[in-house]
């Protein structure tokens, strides 16, 4: 299998996964889909960290989200790493993979794509990040209930 054969097929898995097999498309005509399904993820297999900021002082770390996937879901994890930015961490005993996205730039796009996805406690979290993100690097992303 060739390596651009290979790509094609991660570009299947994702779509398939998301959009399901009756309907493959990339997410390149279809965000909003992509956005509702990386909100589902950061729900029920991630976080968002956003440091605490003391009154009248510099942060000290930067915020990140992290997405953990079991080893069989590697080739998700990748695609999505490829598509969305961040880096992939592997634990110690190889059994999960955690994809690690800490650039400004790229929480803004996760921000902007799942803005509006959130149902669980979660939201108070995405709602923090955006308010670090507008506050520091005056992003200026409003909200979505």
């Amino acid at each position: 299998m060739t390596s651009a054969t290979f790509n094609v097929d991660l570009d299947f898995c994702l779509a398939c996964a998301v959009i399901g097999p009756q309907n493959i498309k990339w997410f390149g005509t279809n965000e909003k889909r992509l956005g509702s399904y990386l909100a589902g993820l950061i729900e029920g297999d991630g976080c968002i960290v956003v440091p605490v900021q003391k009154p009248n002082t510099k942060p000290i770390s930067y915020p990140f989200i992290k997405i953990c996937f079991v080893r069989k879901d590697f080739a998700l994890a990748e695609k999505l790493c490829e598509k969305l930015g961040g880096r992939l961490i592997w634990n110690q005993k190889k059994t999960y993979v955690v994809l690690w996205i800490n650039k400004m730039e790229d929480l803004k796009r996760i921000a902007n794509l799942t803005n509006g996805f959130y149902r669980t406690p979660k939201y108070v979290k995405f709602v923090e990040l955006i308010d670090f993100l507008n506050n520091h690097w005056k992003f200026n992303i409003t909200t979505l209930p």
